[in-house]
This record gives structure tokens, sequence and C-alpha cells, in this order.
């Protein structure tokens, strides 16, 4: 689980992402589109494959502005 306050940065990705330690990656086919930059924790980033990012990315904006 990561919580809100963990994450640092959401952003749209285009690029292919392989497989590490530090990352993980959640999609099903493709590169995914999302990415998130994490704090305190094993991994640095994790990378979704979503139907609609840039809702998501506002979203996301919007409940760190709170």
């Amino acid at each position: 689980m990561i919580k809100l306050n963990d994450i640092q940065s959401v952003k749209t990705n285009t690029e292919v992402i392989y497989r590490n330690a530090k990352i993980k990656r959640y999609n099903q086919v493709g590169i995914p589109n999302i990415e998130i930059t994490v704090k305190n924790h094993t991994f640095e980033k994790v990378y979704l494959g979503l139907n609609n990012p840039d809702k998501f990315i506002e979203a996301m904006n919007k409940s760190q502005m709170m």
C-alpha cells in the first residue's frame, strides 16, 4: 500500500519500462502510461497502464492539494 503522503509525483509515461527491483509495474499489455514516484518504500517508482491516465493524474493532483 502506498500512502498519499508517500507520493512525490505522478506523470504520464511513454517509455518502455523494464523489470527492476526498484520498480513496480502493473499493466496488461503495452507500455504503462502512468509513472508514480514514491518515497519511504523499497521501490522508487510504480508504473500503471490505465484507460484514462489524464483523469487519474487530475484526481491525484486534487487529492494532494487537500
